[in-house]
């Protein structure tokens, strides 16, 4: 057994808002070069990236916001045939059989959240068709920012506390997913007297 060596990896801070780009200052060269970002991760505005004699420097460009986050609601329609998810994961060695566990069921079927699992899918299958274009319907998209000022007051009437452990729950995702999308009660059937004010408070 020996220690553990930790690897920092560094990334080139947007000069708008402060935040970690995902850029990682790995070009070495002594000459002057330069590279235009649009679109950092924090805040979406672009920034000149500049290497000249082994120093580096960043120059905010005052452009449009060239990106910015988005959720969009897709709708998977009434199919015929049942559809198939191929999913690559990690299957764990059972002390008692020496043998790979490969009793899944409990674990999709009761235990792990599904969205959990979409960036385990390798595949989507419906009747012969390995690569299903349109399987999922898009219904609208919306920018985060918008969403996120719509979901706050629903959070705080449920008692969501940023940061604080257990502080939200599947009612409180439920709710916040409707306000944002509407699209997706579209009948309004909802059973929770509670549930009903917070959602009219919306006006929705």
């Amino acid at each position: 057994m020996q220690k553990a060596t930790l690897v920092t990896k560094q990334f080139i801070a947007c000069p708008h808002c402060g935040e970690a780009t995902g850029y990682t200052p790995t070009d070495t060269r002594n000459a002057e070069w330069e590279h235009t970002h649009l679109g950092s991760e924090g805040c979406g505005k672009g920034f000149k990236y500049i290497i000249k004699d082994g120093d580096r420097f960043v120059e905010a460009l005052d452009t449009q916001p060239d990106a910015a986050p988005i959720l969009s609601l897709l709708v998977l329609p009434p199919q015929k045939q049942p559809v198939y998810f191929i999913l690559g994961n990690t299957g764990y060695r059972d002390r008692n059989t020496g043998k790979i566990d490969l009793d899944r069921d409990y674990y999709y079927n009761d235990h792990s959240c599904p969205t959990n699992w979409f960036t385990d899918i390798r595949a989507m299958i419906i009747g012969d068709d390995a690569d299903p274009h349109g399987l999922l319907q898009h219904v609208r998209s919306t920018l985060e920012a918008d969403a996120d000022a719509i979901m706050e007051p629903v959070r705080l009437s449920q008692g969501y506390e940023p940061g604080a452990e257990g502080s939200s729950d599947t009612t409180t995702d439920w709710l916040t997913a409707v306000a944002v999308f509407p699209e997706i009660n579209p009948q309004g059937e909802i059973v929770d007297m509670e549930i009903i004010t917070d959602i009219k408070l919306l006006g929705i």
